[in-house]
């Protein structure tokens, strides 16, 4: 796992009230040193990246790299309660970690992102 980020929330939500959203991301060649000081900057500003999250109403967002055939991937998984949206952009903190993001989104070939959905529904799950 690259990152884990959790809100700390003072309510708990039934999965059915969760939205997933999930992606699988190609890097560009040479992009390990982007991969790492992104995952560096997880793990160094966690409290910023709890906060960054919070104010974009998001329970939890988790990332993970992986290879195929020496060509790096993400894949990422942001949870959010349905019925939440972003808040607007000028009234979101502009957070040193969110700058990093910025900085990481460059190593990210824009030609290759795939959005994925869950083999089951919560609704399935809970059954």
């Amino acid at each position: 796992m690259l990152a884990d980020v959790v809100c700390q929330q003072t309510m708990v939500f039934e999965l059915s009230e969760v939205n997933a959203s999930t992606a699988v991301i190609r890097l560009l060649p040479r992009s390990e040193s982007a991969l790492a000081v992104w995952r560096s900057s997880m793990s160094s500003l966690h409290a910023q990246a709890i906060e960054s999250i919070r104010q974009e109403g998001v329970l939890c967002e988790s990332w993970f790299s992986f290879y195929i055939e020496d060509e790096a991937f993400l894949f990422a998984v942001m949870l959010r309660p349905i019925g939440i949206s972003v808040k607007k952009k000028e009234l979101i903190l502009d957070l040193e970690i969110d700058r990093r993001h910025r900085a990481f989104k460059a190593s990210w070939d824009r030609a290759l992102r795939i959005t994925c959905r869950p083999l089951m529904t919560h609704t399935q799950i809970q059954d």
